[in-house]
């Protein structure tokens, strides 16, 4: 039986946002950090004057009644545990926000749309409000059916691989020889 606001908050937490919890912070290596080193890659080739955020965090509903109960020290930890993006990046006018990923998965899709949603409502972003957002996912391969869904969504695509599942190899024809 779940008692206190700490049992109530994190097990609302840990149901919906599996992606933000311990087993994600235990894989923060080197590979996490290129994924970061992509993203300000990105950044500087096509938004070289744009401000930028790391691994940007959204208040939920839960989170943000959770922070109000504790001390001011540790709003910033339990932050962290909210849902999560590789970057933001912000210019006068719009908001970029981005998820870096090797293979792209409706999963970050999904993660664009819900923190876009929750960004409107959080009061950390503020001062963003009434600009454009845009949704990016930076990938090396994104499957047929995952880039379309994406593409219903807004979200857009930038592969930097050629997708197995897409990618069909010349043949020779009859003209060809």
């Amino acid at each position: 039986m779940l008692g206190s606001t700490d049992e109530i908050y994190f097990a609302g937490v840990s149901k919906e946002c599996r992606h933000d919890l311990p087993t994600s912070h235990a894989m923060r290596s080197n590979s996490r950090g290129r994924v970061y080193v992509r993203f300000r890659a990105w950044r500087e080739r096509h938004l070289p004057d744009a401000s930028y955020q790391i691994a940007p965090a959204f208040w939920t509903s839960a989170g943000s009644k959770y922070a109000a109960s504790v001390e001011p020290i540790l709003v910033p930890a339990v932050k962290r545990r909210e849902p999560q993006l590789t970057g933001l990046a912000h210019t006068e006018r719009a908001i970029y926000l981005v998820v870096v990923a090797r293979a792209a998965t409706y999963e970050h899709v999904a993660r664009l749309i819900h923190c876009r949603a929750l960004m409107r409502d959080d009061p950390d972003y503020q001062e963003h409000r009434g600009k454009r957002v845009s949704m990016l996912m930076l990938c090396d391969e994104c499957a047929p059916g995952v880039a379309d869904f994406a593409h219903r969504q807004r979200v857009r695509t930038l592969t930097t691989g050629i997708s197995r599942s897409t990618y069909h190899p010349p043949t020779l024809s009859s003209s060809d020889e």
